[in-house]
């Protein structure tokens, strides 16, 4: 069984395997999906570090997340996330502006294909523990040190 998006945009089960290959379909479904769905449409890849310590390739980008551009005109920029379009499947960043006729300057909209993070901000749920937790052995040994101490003095 598949799942796929009725035409009030929401999720159901198909009788069939076969999901509709005709575009306009796949448009509408995509236009009317839950904001919920299309969070994972702005998912960025991450970082070399961030792969091997979050053990993922890609994460769904959030306010605050810091990236690396890769493509297009502002290539080999660094800034943090500002807002994250859904709806258009955008994302803002803080000091990447454009300018328009009048030299009013704006932030640039990103295609999150683009993007690499480089650093994220931190998350709730199952995410959290993932970008919270750094695995480090030097305070785990201290802290053991002493209670071992204070064993060899108690029996003396």
């Amino acid at each position: 069984m598949s799942f796929c998006f009725n035409a009030y945009g929401v999720v159901v089960q198909m009788k069939f395997s076969k999901v509709s290959s005709q575009p306009r379909k796949k448009r509408k479904a995509m236009y009317s999906a839950p904001l919920h769905h299309l969070q994972k449409l702005v998912s960025v890849h991450l970082g070399k570090e961030l792969r091997k310590q979050l053990k993922k390739r890609a994460i769904a980008i959030r306010k605050g997340d810091k990236i690396l551009v890769l493509k297009g005109k502002f290539k080999k920029r660094e800034g943090v996330v500002a807002r994250v379009e859904l709806k258009n499947s955008l994302v803002f960043v803080e000091g990447i502006t454009s300018k328009n006729q009048r030299n009013k300057e704006f932030l640039a909209a990103l295609k999150p294909s683009h993007l690499v993070a480089l650093q994220l901000t931190e998350r709730k749920g199952r995410q959290k523990a993932a970008v919270k937790a750094k695995p480090s052995a030097k305070p785990a040994a201290s802290a053991v040190a002493p209670k071992a101490a204070q064993s060899v003095e108690t029996k003396k």
